[in-house]
């Protein structure tokens, strides 16, 4: 069985744009390639590459997508097991965090994962919540 995520770009206004991913989703896997992915981040460009290939599915291999709010309320709550792991990097904010399925709750929370802030020069650097 695959581990299926997703990962998000936040819009504004509450909205987030998820695009999918099948396997792997696990942060010691696709976790770190997004912390690997952000740690290269140095220009603005950089920025906007790293977002347009989440968007174009071009990072997860995946192009199916769609918006929800960042509490998940768009999504079917009779699949809840569909995603495990939840990225959302917030490029306005310039940070990104990590959620994981709460099964026994149904619910998504805040994942061990560290929040990742961009440094002054727009590379990130990671910071406990």
């Amino acid at each position: 069985m695959s581990t299926r995520g997703l990962v998000g770009i936040k819009l504004g206004d509450n909205r987030v744009l998820f695009v999918y991913n099948h396997s792997d989703s696990y942060p010691s896997w696709l976790g770190k390639r997004i912390y690997e992915q952000v740690r290269k981040i140095k220009t603005e460009q950089d920025a906007e590459d790293f977002k347009d290939d989440i968007a174009s599915g071009r990072f997860t291999g995946y192009d199916d997508q769609f918006e929800s709010d960042e509490n998940f309320s768009g999504f079917d709550s009779s699949d809840y097991l569909f995603y495990e792991y939840i990225y959302i990097i917030d490029f306005r904010k310039r940070t990104w965090s990590a959620y994981k399925h709460d099964y026994k709750n149904k619910r998504y929370i805040p994942y061990f994962i560290h929040h990742i802030c961009f440094k002054e020069a727009l590379s990130f650097r990671a910071e406990r919540n």
